[in-house]
């Protein structure tokens, strides 16, 4: 019954208003004590609310869901296949998203995406390698400022490999104390 006066009300309200109920619905998910019937309602509404066609209404959900461990992870995961800011928004902090979902979408994402993963707080070394993989420049450039990205040996070998030419990318990593000697090496012959 609620989730029905829910999406009837959604209907014909404006996107600001819906972005707002999309916000206060994410939350209360979250932070209020609802159970058995309520929450299978809150879960179905939040669910409705990824077809919503105002980007703003989706982004003001991933702001709600984004840094909570227990947000529904098939939302998170809509989410992070969504318009740039929104997929951002979620990619960047989401404690639901695994290291596999993350490689998965390191893949399969685009520039923005893959800079919001590369930002992300405590990069393990398989997400790092991932990126080092397939990104672009300017996304290895995140990567490398990342204070807390954990990029493996291989990796830093790879980087060097692949962007030994890019005068920011080669600097940024011949300023790492933990460069290997080999990656060094080839960063040398580029400069030579």
């Amino acid at each position: 019954m609620i989730v029905q006066a829910f999406l009837r009300w959604a209907e014909g309200a404006k996107a600001a208003d819906r972005a707002k109920a999309a916000n206060a619905l994410g939350r209360a998910y979250l932070q209020s004590s609802l159970q058995g019937e309520q929450r299978k309602a809150a879960s179905i509404a939040i669910t409705h609310l990824l077809d919503d066609p105002s980007p703003a209404v989706r982004l003001a959900l991933a702001e709600a869901l984004a840094f909570d461990d227990y947000s529904p992870r098939s939302i998170i995961l809509s989410l992070a296949d969504d318009q740039a800011e929104i997929a951002a928004t979620v990619l960047a902090v989401s404690p639901v998203l695994l290291d596999a979902d993350l490689i998965d979408l390191v893949g399969r994402g685009n520039a923005c995406s893959r800079a919001a993963i590369a930002a992300r707080q405590g990069l393990t070394a398989p997400v790092a390698a991932a990126v080092a993989e397939v990104a672009e420049p300017e996304v290895i450039s995140v990567l490398l400022e990342n204070p807390t990205a954990q990029i493996g040996r291989i990796s830093l070998r790879r980087l060097a490999e692949r962007f030994g030419g890019v005068a920011e990318i080669r600097s940024a990593l011949l300023d790492r104390s933990d460069l290997p000697a080999d990656a060094r090496h080839i960063l040398a012959t580029e400069l030579a």
